[in-house]
């Protein structure tokens, strides 16, 4: 499991550039996909599948905040410069609601996470 999405985490940091919004919404789902399967672990796995599924967490995490910091220095940018213009909606329509839906969809799995009581991370 976290050698597929790792894979895929590489082949975005190589080329951010080349990602469709398309292809960066299915980026998103796939990664939504992969964090329900932690918590199905973290939820009920033994002793050891949890300590693996907390280390791929922490793994993604780290990859993730190296394409954060990776487009916010291509960019040119701070995070809170580019979250105001994320939200000024200063983008063409097609590409708003890529992003609006994504936005949404990570917002909501958040609140999932957040209403759990069984799942602290």
């Amino acid at each position: 499991m976290n050698e597929d999405i790792m894979k895929k985490l590489g082949r975005v940091l190589e080329d951010p550039k080349g990602l469709s919004l398309e292809q960066m919404e299915d980026f998103v789902h796939e990664m939504l996909r992969f964090f329900d399967q932690l918590k199905n672990i973290l939820s009920t796995g033994n002793e050891e599948e949890k300590k693996e599924a907390l280390k791929s967490a922490y793994d993604i995490q780290d990859k993730l905040q190296e394409l954060a910091k990776k487009a916010y220095d291509q960019a040119g940018l701070s995070e809170e410069e580019i979250k105001r213009l994320l939200a000024s909606g200063a983008f063409p329509d097609k590409n708003l609601k890529v992003f609006k839906k994504a936005q949404e969809e990570i917002q909501e799995y958040r609140q999932g996470l957040h209403n759990r009581d069984d799942l602290n991370l």
